[in-house]
């Protein structure tokens, strides 16, 4: 399983709703890889609440409303709860991984979920913490 990391929610729009225009075409590449072992993509639940956020702040559209497509992007991906584990993992990343918590808590799933982090953020890939694909 993969964890997928896409906080403006636009990867969880194209899947959810079929939108493969240019600009997903490599976020399409990314998620065909990650799923060509056959295995499931999961995000954190903080992915929910992140997508939620820029759609509230009206930074993207929705043809429907916000809880109808949050829960079709919770029906295509498996949701990854905050454990106690990946709350602890949090504080175990060096200066080189963002600050952000929410990519703290993303970041920390996939290592204590033991999954390959999908992700197009260049610092978290950068920091070399999290095994990456994008």
């Amino acid at each position: 399983m993969s964890l997928f990391d896409d906080p403006a929610g636009h990867a969880c729009s194209a899947l959810a709703f079929g939108r493969y225009g240019t600009p997903f075409i490599q976020r399409n590449v990314a998620i065909k890889e990650a799923r060509s072992t056959g295995e499931s993509l999961a995000i954190s639940c903080v992915t929910l609440f992140e997508a939620a956020q820029v759609v509230g702040r009206g930074r993207a559209q929705l043809t429907d409303s916000l809880e109808v497509f949050l829960h079709e992007v919770e029906r295509r991906f498996v949701v990854r709860p905050i454990s106690a584990a990946i709350a602890a993992a949090t504080t175990q990343f060096d200066d080189r991984y963002p600050k952000d918590p929410m990519d703290r808590i993303i970041g920390a799933t996939a290592l204590v979920e033991g999954m390959t982090l999908v992700t197009a953020d260049d610092r978290i890939r950068r920091a070399g913490v999290v095994k990456t694909l994008w």
